[in-house]
């Protein structure tokens, strides 16, 4: 760190993407007050927050579905400058390197022309974050150097709205959240549409409650869409089959984490997490000998292989922002490994709203699953208390602290009841082999 004015230590925190884990970081560290030094008589210490993306938006990802069908309603309030909110400084630019003391970035020319032809430079660093989210196929994420600036994105998703008003056959592979709302979407708007919606697993939403997927299947059948399950398509064939066709494909999430993959290409056993970044259990990065790069770079969110939900970006956000503070205060007091610093226990919550058209849906936490209207109202809730947030609501941003200080506490209740009906479950089999009686049968878990 470098000296500041008035017997203030400066620590410099880069923190390279600003989506949703990288808003937080910067949200939490960009504050004008001084951190308390650890040790007594050491100087205060200022944290100097520099926020890095090469986009000129934010773009709240969850509504894009929303405005393939819905564009005019949809797309104007989706949409905020990069780190609005955060207090941070931000630099639009490309990151072309990351070694152990400096980020290398080629600064985007305003207006996105010419990106690339800026004069590259090193941006030196105490902490790193990386939080460069993943790519997903067009048109959900920006696939293209053409879509760095709100406007290009925005005529962008227009013209895939205008292409998906005009067609009369979709397909949309891949059975996870985001593809069966985006056939949910495409049905209600346009019924009369050939839809087909194919995924390689068993079961839709495959990894959530088996009900819901049972739910979203009788959902789509009702309603006239093809649902094809454990089918594998040539897309190619597709296209050759018919080329007025519009094909969706929502599988494929690949982590935006190519110019940093020399840092976690091996790891020792004990990583927490195997690709592709890999990190250990204070979502500090590992590098290619299997050692840290530092106590000093960190990755949140989607580059990493945590479950792709906003909720879990912000929350990785919030304990790298303790983690660093921690780290620049001296303090030989560390936050807990992750996520027992923030949950409390060895795991995250499955905290999760899928909607199935406009007007139904499911809210999932844990194994509990509650169907209906609630999932529309949750979405809209999290969509408006963000977005505000990052315009400055102090509501919003009390709202978004209580629910998820309060899905803490619920997931701490929920492990403590799933522990205790497993002991006693433990407990009657014991009893009943001792007594020379047949175990009785499980109860089946909570789903509604």
């Amino acid at each position: 760190g470098g000296g500041g004015g008035g017997g203030v230590v400066t620590k410099d925190v880069v923190v390279l993407g600003g989506s949703f884990g990288g808003w937080t970081v910067a949200k939490r560290l960009a504050k004008p007050e001084l951190l308390r030094p650890a040790r007594s008589g050491a100087p205060p210490v200022r944290l100097n927050v520099t926020l890095v993306d090469r986009n000129d938006f934010f773009e709240y990802t969850p509504a894009v579905l929303r405005a393939l069908v819905e564009p005019d309603r949809t797309l104007p309030r989706i949409f905020k400058p990069v780190g609005r909110g955060t207090g941070a400084r931000v630099l639009r630019a490309e990151v072309t390197g990351l070694d152990a003391a400096s980020v290398l970035v080629r600064p985007v020319a305003v207006g996105g022309e010419g990106e690339g032809e800026g004069v590259g430079h090193a941006l030196r660093y105490d902490f790193a974050v990386i939080a460069t989210g993943a790519d997903y196929e067009a048109p959900i994420r920006p696939s293209s150097q053409a879509e760095r600036t709100r406007q290009a994105r925005e005529e962008f998703l227009r013209a895939s709205a205008a292409c998906l008003r005009d067609t009369g056959e979709v397909v949309v592979i891949g059975g996870g959240i985001v593809g069966v709302e985006l056939a949910g979407d495409i049905v209600e708007k346009y019924p009369d549409k050939k839809i087909r919606l194919v995924t390689g697993d068993k079961t839709l939403l495959w990894g959530l409650p088996e009900r819901c997927g049972a739910y979203a299947h009788e959902w789509f059948r009702g309603r006239g869409v093809d649902i094809e399950l454990g089918t594998f398509l040539d897309i190619g064939a597709l296209k050759a089959e018919n080329p007025h066709m519009m094909i969706f494909t929502c599988i494929g999430n690949k982590p935006s984490c190519g110019i940093y993959s020399g840092l976690g290409t091996t790891a020792p056993p004990n990583a927490r997490r195997q690709f592709p970044l890999r990190v250990d259990e204070t979502l500090r990065v590992f590098n290619a000998s299997g050692n840290f790069t530092s106590q000093r770079v960190f990755a949140v969110g989607d580059v990493s292989d945590n479950q792709k939900t906003a909720y879990n970006a912000d929350v990785e956000g919030a304990y790298v922002a303790r983690q660093i503070e921690a780290l620049a205060r001296g303090s030989r007091s560390r936050p807990a490994r992750y996520p027992v610093e923030m949950t409390g226990t060895d795991s995250l919550p499955v905290v999760t709203a899928i909607s199935l058209g406009f007007r139904d849906g499911l809210v999932v936490f844990n194994e509990w699953v509650l169907p209906g209207y609630a999932a529309i109202l949750a979405k809209k809730f999290i969509e408006a208390s963000k977005l505000s947030q990052m315009d400055g609501s102090w509501l919003a941003n009390r709202a978004w602290v209580l629910v998820e200080y309060l899905s803490f506490v619920l997931h701490r209740l929920d492990v403590w009841r799933q522990k205790a009906t497993r002991d006693l479950s433990r407990k009657t089999t014991t009893a009943a082999a001792a007594a020379g009686e047949p175990p009785a049968k499980a109860e089946p878990g909570r789903t509604s």
